[in-house]
């Protein structure tokens, strides 16, 4: 036998979520989530999570007959727990 194949084995870190909403809960594709309205500041929608970038999640939602999409950065979402 060679020496690699009797090395332990590594062991491995946890994995921590890759993004976290303003209260902290993990933020996984297909979460509900509220958010304000691109373009508008006191109106809250909800939508669902469809995927994340390395920095923002991709929220899908609707606003009556169109389907939209949004960046939004994880800490400018709340999610339905």
């Amino acid at each position: 036998m060679s020496a690699m194949n009797d090395a332990p084995p590594i062991p491995q870190l946890a994995k921590e979520p890759a993004h976290l909403d303003v209260f902290g809960n993990p933020l996984e594709v297909n979460d509900t989530v509220a958010f304000n309205e691109p373009g508008y500041t006191y109106e809250l929608k909800t939508g669902i999570i469809l995927r994340s970038t390395p920095q923002k999640v991709v929220i899908g939602w609707t606003d009556g007959k169109y389907k939209k999409e949004t960046y939004k950065f994880p800490k400018q979402v709340a999610k339905k727990v």
